[in-house]
């Protein structure tokens, strides 16, 4: 019986360090994301995982080690130009423009991403996607704040990224809008995209995450499918506790 090759790599990091005023935040982070993967990254406030996020995306520039984005090496590219090679990201923090309306914040945030390519049929498929077309026409101050979430997902598709990043992207929702979330990544995303999803929820990482990084004091404690990350003793005495054994 003859055995599935691997899937490329879809996201790599060879060594990666970042300082800020002499404080070392990442600390040698190397791992390696196939594609077609959902690979959460996890660990407790202050492990790192912000700027692990941001050093990815060049919203940081590394202070040492490499980023590879297929065979493409991305380290030190701006934001915008990482974007175009095909890394999407969402933020913990909403950049949504309340006074416009859904569809007005997915055209105005498709054009500033400089995806003049992209149409308005592509914004609404986006929507579409994550089941918001019936707001489109709706002010964003008008949603709810699952919503409002959702929206933002949406605009990170929007310009067709081969990796989507997803930054704490159940923060602040209530059980059903992160159940409703949960479904939309395992039966609509999860077959579109290689996700990295960062998480404190986890329900949402459990449910999900094909593949877990524990990140804590900028280094990476373990990696490996759920369950084994839930008995890890590791993993529990710097992170999950018992609840999870």
């Amino acid at each position: 019986m003859s055995v599935a090759s691997p899937q490329p790599i879809a996201l790599e990091t060879r060594d990666l360090c970042k300082h800020f005023s002499g404080l070392e935040v990442l600390k040698g982070v190397s791992t390696a994301i196939r594609a077609g993967e959902v690979r959460a990254v996890i660990g407790p406030n202050g492990a790192g995982k912000t700027t692990f996020i941001n050093v990815l995306t060049g919203i940081h520039p590394a202070s040492s080690g490499r980023v590879f984005l297929g065979d493409a090496d991305v380290t030190g590219l701006p934001a915008y130009r990482i974007a175009r090679k095909g890394l999407s990201r969402t933020f913990q923090i909403s950049n949504l423009f309340a006074d416009l309306t859904v569809l007005e914040n997915a055209m105005v945030a498709v054009h500033a991403g400089r995806c003049f390519r992209q149409s308005r049929e592509t914004v609404d498929e986006s929507l579409s996607l994550v089941g918001l077309s019936a707001l489109a026409d709706r002010l964003v101050s008008e949603i709810s704040h699952g919503d409002q979430k959702l929206l933002e997902v949406a605009i990170a598709t929007a310009c067709g990224p081969d990796v989507l990043l997803l930054d704490e992207p159940t923060a602040g929702m209530s059980p059903s809008e992160t159940n409703r979330f949960i479904d939309l990544l395992n039966e609509r995303l999860r077959s579109r995209y290689t996700i990295v999803i960062v998480e404190h929820d986890m329900n949402v990482v459990m449910n999900t995450a094909d593949v877990i990084s524990v990140l804590t004091l900028g280094r990476i404690l373990a990696e490996g499918k759920p369950d084994e990350i839930r008995t890890n003793p590791g993993v529990q005495e710097a992170y999950l506790g018992s609840a999870y054994a």
